[in-house]
């Protein structure tokens, strides 16, 4: 299935590979190796971002604490997932590649086409970080689920499980 990224941090290019990443650095010993068990084989780039660093300067899809809460989720009820701090993220379509350039203001960033088999369909909305604990517990059950959001337009992403190769930019 041809699906499409959207380089928001301009770090891909036609033909690499976007791999997992073992950090050797994270001290103390306890977090490297809370990290290695919830993700064995290391951490994709969003999951350095809301895992490791929780840093990032663009305007964020989500919070590291829902992040976490959705991965708690999916551990225990939906294993077979990919989790998606070990995905890339894509959309099927140039159009919702472009609408998300434009929601989270990165009218810019080039778009790559990605292929995978085995890519996950999420409806992004559901990652609301304003929402209750019991609220976020039910969105991360419909996340996992496949099912969109009950009062909001779906938002569909697809993760990608990596390591991903990058295919052609194409915007």
């Amino acid at each position: 299935m041809d699906l499409y990224t959207v380089d928001r941090g301009s770090r891909l290019s036609t033909g690499a590979t976007c791999s997992l990443v073992e950090h050797e650095d994270i001290r103390p010993a306890e977090i490297a190796e809370m990290i290695r068990e919830l993700c064995p084989g290391g951490v994709s780039q969003h999951g350095d971002k809301y895992l490791v660093s929780a840093l990032g300067q663009e305007k964020m899809v989500t919070d590291a604490d829902t992040e976490i809460l959705f991965e708690w989720v999916r551990r225990a009820k939906y294993p077979n997932k990919p989790s998606r701090y070990q995905s890339l993220f894509a959309v099927d379509s140039l159009g919702a590649a472009d609408a998300f350039k434009r929601e989270f203001q990165v009218i810019e960033a080039p778009v790559y086409r990605v292929a995978s088999e085995h890519a996950f369909r999420a409806d992004m909305r559901l990652l609301d970080p304003r929402m209750s604990a019991a609220v976020k517990s039910w969105f991360a059950n419909l996340y996992w689920q496949g099912l969109p959001h009950p009062a909001a337009p779906a938002f569909w992403e697809w993760l990608v499980p990596c390591p991903v190769v990058i295919g052609e930019r194409v915007i």
